[in-house]
């Protein structure tokens, strides 16, 4: 019998789809890069109508392959064609199986395309054509994903909670091998900074399709977090780093934006905002409504104290929140405050800050929300909110204890004000002149610049040459050029 080329592409894609859909009813292993790629390559083929299973079985297969290959146009037009207001369209019927990959697949994509709240629905909708525990773990792994995302870690730990299986059951491996499952670990873990449970995710990530970019990815941003929460957070960021330089294809959008902002926080402890800037405009805008781009970089004005710029960059996502998550709600309703505060508009900040409290009480939003703010200025503020209700009270106190153990800066990152002659000196060390060639370059004695050396150093509250550039350089002096 002849068959042509063209049929025979066809029918390895379609076996590819069915290998895809078969590890979403039930064994994670079978998702392999060989299946994904030949899924993702049915979407040309697929039919302007479902009318059957099968049809449906291969446009859940194609979505969920074109989710975890960062094919986010793909998730959109597939999205766009088969569902109409989160209902799936199809002509004749339809068993709970092909149902339950279509449901899943779609609460997957709409989570790479950040917006947890429209994959939500079908991560709800998928737990009524579950089908054995498995397939239960899954859909519950899913919405915990979907309410990480938003922020609402509270609710997420109990959900995830009920997607366990009894340690040592024939399933228990597979359920801890579900993607979605592991990245809501990994949010969880990170809103609590817990470094151990960060490792332990990235080892099950490997266990279960250890080749796969995308696990990889996850695995990697995984352990990135984890290295800054251990305290190597130079070592965290240069692998954050290096993960992000590989591009768009190494792994989901939607990972990439929450590493990127791990390390714009790494940085913001560190004191230096100017090179958490330069993370942000070294990535593309993330999708959806997960991260905010603008409040991310009002934070790094707020740490440098530019106060009215915090303001300015803001003001847009105050007129649509609504489409917002908590994970952004949270941290513009804080840095709008404490830049009122000390700007002296006492009365707005005091709103801002009652919004953004009650909203993390309701939510049991993780602290870190408050990392990056200036320590020593937030509890200034927060100390002043009077008349507030005891919980908020006690959260207020919990806030405070927080920042100041966990990476609130308490110092100002602003430079001390340096003359024209200091600012020539300071960028002599940084070039490893000597006290002889900066006299030579200004026409002055050597004990001259010794005198002004020492004077430098002690506006720097420094005792040498290494330190007087460790100190600017922390500080990004040398970033705005001479």
């Amino acid at each position: 019998m002849n068959v042509s080329l063209s049929t025979m592409s066809d029918r390895r894609a379609r076996c590819g789809g069915d290998a895809v859909a078969q590890a979403v009813l039930g064994d994670p292993d079978l998702v392999t890069d060989m299946a994904l790629t030949t899924a993702w390559s049915i979407y040309p083929d697929l039919p302007p109508v479902v009318t059957g299973d099968d049809d449906a079985i291969h446009v859940g297969a194609c979505l969920l392959a074109s989710a975890r290959l960062d094919d986010l146009a793909r998730c959109r037009a597939i999205l766009a064609r088969y569902w109409r207001d989160s209902l799936f369209v199809f002509a004749g019927t339809l068993r709970d199986a092909s149902t339950f990959v279509l449901e899943t697949s779609a609460a997957e994509a709409w989570c790479a395309l950040g917006e947890p709240s429209h994959a939500r629905v079908h991560a709800n909708r998928s737990l009524s054509f579950a089908s054995g525990p498995f397939q239960q773990a899954k859909s519950k792994a899913l919405s915990a994903l979907c309410i990480a995302l938003h922020g609402d870690i509270g609710r997420a730990v109990t959900l995830l909670g009920e997607s366990d299986l009894p340690d040592g059951s024939e399933l228990d491996s597979s359920v801890r091998g579900i993607y979605p499952r592991a990245l809501a670990r990994v949010l969880i873990a990170s809103a609590s900074a817990d470094a151990r449970e960060l490792r332990n995710v990235a080892s099950d990530l490997r266990f279960v399709g250890a080749g796969l970019d995308y696990r990889r990815m996850a695995a990697e941003a995984a352990l990135v977090q984890a290295q800054i929460l251990e305290g190597s957070v130079d070592e965290g960021i240069a692998s954050g780093m290096a993960l992000l330089s590989l591009g768009a294809r190494a792994g989901q959008a939607m990972v990439r934006a929450l590493l990127a902002s791990v390390i714009f926080d790494a940085y913001l402890i560190r004191g230096e905002p100017r090179r958490a800037l330069s993370v942000l405009e070294a990535q593309p805008e993330p999708p959806g409504s997960v991260t905010c781009g603008n409040v991310q970089r009002a934070y790094a004005y707020s740490l440098m104290r530019d106060d009215r710029r915090v303001l300015r960059e803001t003001s847009m996502c105050m007129s649509r929140l609504t489409g917002h998550s908590i994970r952004v709600m949270v941290p513009l309703a804080m840095v709008r405050g404490l830049s009122c505060f000390r700007l002296g508009q006492r009365a707005r900040a005091r709103q801002h800050f009652i919004d953004g409290l009650q909203l993390a009480l309701r939510a049991e939003v993780s602290f870190t929300s408050f990392i990056g703010l200036d320590a020593g200025d937030l509890k200034s503020a927060l100390l002043s909110l009077d008349n507030i209700s005891p919980e908020l009270t006690s959260m207020v106190a919990a806030i405070i204890e927080f920042i100041e153990r966990k990476g609130g800066r308490s110092e100002s990152v602003s430079l001390p004000r340096l003359t024209g002659r200091e600012r020539e000196l300071a960028w002599g060390l940084y070039r490893a002149l000597s006290n002889s060639e900066l006299a030579s370059s200004a026409g002055s004695s050597v004990n001259t610049v010794k005198a002004q050396l020492r004077t430098l150093y002690k506006k720097l509250n420094v005792t040498d040459r290494k330190g007087a550039v460790e100190y600017l350089d922390a500080r990004d002096f040398f970033l705005d050029g001479e």
